[in-house]
């Protein structure tokens, strides 16, 4: 038996005897599981905001539903504190295989995309879910359209995680992207 075998069997023999349960059990890391798929071309990184699902091939903590706050960690239920902003699904369920080895292959889902944050002269402001194919135009339109006092014009975007905004013409067909926050300017009369 490997010294790695022997030092788990030992660590396991242990837990198991301070649980009052007899046996060892050999546990070997999957290698499959340290090693992160290559991302799919036009894959979107993870972000705050986004929901995810982390599936483990054998019972773990890592297991369940989380939210990236808006640093881009997630709070997993032994209550580490994991950094995922950036990475694709099969980084991230590199990174979080390598947190519990014995959990064997982990899969990470994206469950919810962040939702657009939509501001301004809008009828309604907040945050409005996002969809594959939504567009500015449709966004406003989704946030009961423009008030009476808004800039008819142009919006002004922001992508998630940055405080950078550009303007856009506000009948624009161009696409938003999760965590993405519209603001509708008031007009000057």
């Amino acid at each position: 038996m490997s010294f790695f075998k022997a030092l788990s069997c030992r660590l396991a023999l242990g837990i198991a005897l301070g649980m009052g349960v007899a046996g060892c059990a050999t546990l070997e890391p999957s290698s499959p599981a340290l090693m992160a798929p290559k991302a799919k071309p036009g894959a979107a990184a993870l972000g705050a905001g986004d929901t995810i699902r982390v599936e483990t091939e054998r019972p773990s903590l890592l297991a369940g539903d989380f939210t990236l706050s808006e640093t881009g960690h997630v709070t997993l239920a032994d209550a580490r504190i994991v950094a995922l902003a950036t990475r694709h699904g099969g980084e991230a369920a590199g990174i979080l295989a390598a947190l519990d080895p014995g959990a064997g292959l982990v899969t990470v889902t994206l469950v919810k995309p962040a939702p657009v944050y939509v501001y301004g002269e809008v009828a309604r402001i907040g945050y409005h879910p996002f969809a594959e194919g939504l567009t500015i135009a449709g966004v406003i339109e989704n946030a009961g359209g423009i008030t009476y006092r808004a800039e008819r014009d142009r919006v002004f975007v922001s992508k998630r995680g940055s405080r950078v905004e550009r303007p856009v013409p506000a009948n624009s067909a161009e696409a938003v992207e999760p965590g993405d926050a519209l603001r509708v300017p008031e007009a000057f009369f």
